[in-house]
């Protein structure tokens, strides 16, 4: 059992490292706008952690499939924010005191959804992964060809068979992009790491967005009990309501 827990502790370092350089990027952007002193705490995080997923993720495919990626809107878009906001574009002094604060808070949260996605995921004692939906295979094959063959298709490694010139297609390739990422720079199994990494990234940030509204409409401090209820929130995932028609 130990063999096979230990390099799972891999990937658990892997997400919570994701994590921490991620709010490191996205601080250090976000700190050249002076508006960015208008956010809460858990919410500055939030954005910290969404900019520098953002950042890896499109940078990293502009650069596999020689700008030929929808990402490419990402860099756009972000130009021109900033030639419309450039007033405002004044470098505040980095806040080196608030990233020990800041890790902790994303290392205990990455740590409670990493254990609990772990023990969903896993069966309990043989510590093999539960059965797998199709999606999730295509889903990693299409994170694969995105690394081997710099095009974005959901095709796959189907693009074997076809033509060189063959043109990309639209697709949800932003999550698949950060899978072919995480493989590409950790040398991490692909299914895996969807499970286990980029699932957990994506949970702890939205944990963190639902905690930084709950800063909008409260006055006390945000306690332990407000991150059980943001992960208890997300956890949910429908209602089946059922109702039994009476015979007339």
């Amino acid at each position: 059992m130990i063999a096979i827990i230990s390099p799972l502790i891999k990937y658990y370092l892997v997400t919570i490292l994701l994590l921490s350089l991620s709010n490191i990027i996205g601080k250090l952007l976000l700190s050249f706008f002076s508006s960015s002193k208008i956010f809460h705490f858990h919410q500055k995080i939030f954005f910290q952690l969404t900019i520098g997923i953002v950042s890896i993720v499109t940078f990293y495919s502009i650069i596999i499939t020689k700008f030929n990626t929808v990402n490419l809107a990402i860099l756009i878009l972000s130009l021109v924010f900033i030639f419309f906001h450039r007033d405002n574009i004044k470098f505040v002094n980095f806040a080196f005191s608030d990233i020990f604060k800041e890790t902790t808070i994303i290392i205990l949260l990455g740590s409670a959804w990493w254990f609990l996605i772990y023990f969903t995921q896993y069966f309990s004692f043989t510590h093999t992964l539960s059965p797998i939906a199709g999606d999730d295979i295509f889903f990693s094959r299409v994170s694969e060809a995105l690394n081997n063959f710099g095009k974005e298709s959901n095709f796959g490694p189907n693009l074997h068979f076809l033509s060189k010139n063959f043109s990309p297609n639209l697709y949800h390739y932003f999550d698949l992009w950060f899978n072919a990422f995480i493989i590409k720079c950790f040398d991490v199994l692909t299914i895996l790491s969807g499970y286990l990494i980029v699932n957990i990234v994506f949970l702890v940030i939205a944990s963190l967005g639902i905690v930084g509204v709950m800063e909008l409409f409260t006055s006390t401090k945000i306690s332990p009990i407000d991150y059980f209820w943001s992960i208890l929130l997300l956890s949910f995932k429908g209602v089946l309501l059922t109702y039994v028609r009476s015979e007339e």
